[in-house]
């Protein structure tokens, strides 16, 4: 089975870290809810002077497409404004598990 994984490193606006982090969560929880091919949804806060990355795992491309078409994403976007210090840059990554099934599905996630 074949899936894509959503990397986004995001810089916090000065002073609103934990506010930005707060709101990933229920964005996350507002995706996970929709069941629209997102199966998980990761936020690594490395700290005070670290960054906040977010990773989704999407079941193929289209649901990604379905689920950035929709209202939801833009929801998401809208809810960042004023949070962000720069813009989101996704990177998007396509592939195939390397290995069997995982503590997070195939592929680990």
């Amino acid at each position: 089975m074949s899936y894509v994984v959503v990397v986004v490193e995001v810089v916090p606006v000065e002073g609103r870290r934990e506010e930005l982090v707060d709101q990933l969560r229920r964005n996350s929880e507002r995706v996970l809810a929709l069941r629209v091919g997102c199966r998980s949804y990761f936020i690594d806060d490395q700290g005070p002077d670290g960054p906040v990355t977010v990773l989704t795992k999407w079941d193929s491309e289209e649901a990604l497409r379905r689920h950035l078409a929709g209202p939801t994403a833009a929801q998401v976007v809208d809810s960042l404004v004023g949070l962000l210090a720069t813009p989101m840059v996704p990177r998007i990554v396509a592939g195939r598990p390397a290995a069997q099934e995982g503590p997070g599905g195939p592929g680990g996630l």
